[in-house]
């Protein structure tokens, strides 16, 4: 049977600038989300929930091309997971790097396309005389997105398509390839101007995905969801 995996992405809205140099600016963002993952491990269906930090940095030409590089790391987190044994409640640590480019449009339409990398990582029980397990996720996406100006803040929702690959490497040391997914997902992100040249942004996102692994891995498959509240502080220079 042939593995697959649907994966629901989105890209990080660009704001919008009044006034931009001719060598264009670059945008630094620092923030924090709280993010609930429902997902798989070798023995079936896990719940993570945790807190993580979100780095990025974009530059915008005069043009309003742009290139934004991600990264969301967790600060804390545990995943949690019913087995005829026991109810597993243990650490949880996930990575994600974002490469996107795109272009504003003049009506405020964003289109985008870009890299995404993830890794997550479940610790499993000192009871259990194996490794941690891993999930890694890894392809690209591209979307459309809209902005719309007030007088001191902005709203962007955008929706993206994902072409996608994961990998997960159970207790054993066995690694299982669910192969390429298409998939899709939703943002939104709300900004407001504390001045011309620093806002404070609070983002929605929702991915929901689902992985069919090959008949020799311990599971067969199941649907994933994704659901990010994130509050970040922007500064461009």
């Amino acid at each position: 049977m042939k593995s697959k995996l649907l994966l629901l992405t989105l890209s990080a809205s660009i704001l919008s600038f009044n006034t931009i140099a001719d060598d264009g600016v670059i945008r630094a963002k620092v923030g924090l989300s709280t993010n609930s993952f429902d997902s798989l491990w070798s023995g079936g269906d896990l719940t993570a929930d945790y807190q993580a930090v979100n780095l990025g940095v974009s530059y915008i030409t005069s043009s309003m091309y742009y290139a934004d590089l991600g990264l969301k790391k967790n600060l804390n987190g545990n995943w949690e997971a019913e087995t005829p044994w026991e109810t597993m409640d243990e650490d949880y640590d996930r990575t994600d790097y974002t490469l996107t480019f795109g272009k504003v449009l003049s009506n405020g339409i964003q289109l985008f396309a870009g890299y995404q990398n993830s890794t997550a990582i479940m610790d499993v029980p000192d009871s259990y005389p194996v490794p941690d397990e891993k999930i890694k996720i890894a392809g690209f996406f591209a979307g459309v997105g809209k902005s719309f100006n007030f007088e001191n803040s902005s709203l962007n929702i955008n929706f993206a398509f994902g072409q996608m690959d994961g990998e997960l490497t159970d207790g054993r040391g066995f690694k299982h390839d669910s192969g390429d997914g298409s998939g899709h997902s939703f943002g939104a992100t709300y900004t407001y101007f504390l001045s011309g040249s620093s806002t404070i942004s609070a983002e929605f996102k929702q991915q929901s995905y689902s992985y069919t692994y090959p008949d020799d891995a311990p599971l067969t498959g199941g649907d994933d969801k994704v659901s990010i509240l994130g509050v970040n502080y922007n500064r461009t220079f």
